[in-house]
């Protein structure tokens, strides 16, 4: 109502409410609807999907970027429409599910498990799409032509926690990750973790490699399959904050302290606070950012399909490395 210039809401409450929508890039209804007539008349693209797929919507990680996209949107005029599809629908099923909802809308924004089968059936039947993130690597399947991701450098996030932690004399580092997917995000960063190792000559010892096997299983796991070890890891590299917190918990339960020079965790600005490691050195992944150039390059995608593979990786910040 303070957007509109409700009559009924005073002059103050009005400045306030609309200038923290300025910061948040909100638009009241007259300026969306403006530029949705602007796309109209210029045959840009009104309606764009986002389609999540095996993995749920209320992931804490997954709202925070929603939101984010949700915002760009509508300062593009594009009406965002979200869906999810959960792990329970085979292969065949799943894409023509996609095929259909695609048929909705002017382009699609994929995350979760995106398989490459998905891709090459969107790239036929001309669906513009952009993957957030990497899709699902199967050594067997021959390369998506035309595949557009917009992505974090996972590797090179997993290779710099170890290198920080083996700078400071870390020699037994593990990584703890809930679950690993080939291609995606866990399993890149522990890619960039056994590099980190080689580099400096070592070999990675696999039982300090913990992985739960289960989504939303925290660290609780990982703290017992680590005081089961006769040599206790010194350090660790943990993608996820929620996981690196539930871990954190359980070993100072046990009695062990991990300071900031022991561990370096993944996370969204958002995570700092709520878990309490902003004194922490953490690899922050920039949702806003990485909504920005994924609706962007979607209604260029949508104008002018590109010709060859794209990959656009988003910065990511490093905090507390020091």
């Amino acid at each position: 109502m303070a957007l509109a210039d409700h009559p009924d809401i005073n002059q103050e409450t009005k400045l306030r409410v609309q200038l923290l929508g300025h910061k948040l890039g909100y638009r009241n209804r007259a300026e969306q609807q403006k530029q949705f007539a602007t796309n109209l008349e210029k045959h840009l693209p009104e309606r764009f999907g986002f389609m999540l797929i095996g993995r749920k919507l209320q992931d804490e990680d997954r709202v925070a970027f929603l939101h984010a996209l949700t915002v760009v949107s509508a300062q593009n005029g594009i009406r965002l429409e979200i869906s999810a599809l959960e792990p329970n629908k085979n292969s065949s099923e799943l894409e023509d599910h996609v095929l259909t909802y695609a048929k909705g809308v002017d382009g699609l924004l994929l995350s979760g498990l995106v398989e490459h089968e998905l891709l090459n059936k969107l790239r036929t039947a001309g669906v513009p799409y952009v993957v957030l993130g990497h899709s699902i690597e199967d050594p067997y399947e021959t390369a998506v032509e035309n595949e557009q991701l917009v992505l974090f450098d996972n590797i090179k996030m997993g290779r710099l926690a170890t290198n920080y932690l083996l700078s400071l004399g870390h020699k037994r580092i593990g990584f703890i990750c809930e679950t690993i997917v080939k291609g995606l995000c866990n399993d890149l960063w522990l890619t960039g973790y056994k590099i980190a190792h080689i580099d400096k000559g070592l070999v990675p010892d696999p039982e300090l490699i913990h992985v739960a096997g289960k989504v939303f299983a925290g660290g609780a796991t990982a703290a017992r399959a680590v005081h089961a070890l006769a040599n206790h890891p010194t350090a660790y590299v943990i993608p996820d904050a929620r996981t690196a917190c539930s871990f954190m918990q359980e070993m100072r339960a046990n009695g062990i302290k991990i300071g900031p020079r022991d561990i370096v965790i993944g996370c969204v600005p958002e995570m700092e606070k709520r878990y309490d490691i902003e004194d922490y050195p953490v690899l922050i992944e920039d949702y806003d950012m990485m909504a920005k150039v994924a609706v962007r390059h979607l209604i260029e995608l949508c104008t002018k399909p590109m010709p060859c593979r794209t990959e656009i990786a988003i910065p990511f910040v490093a905090k507390n490395f020091s």
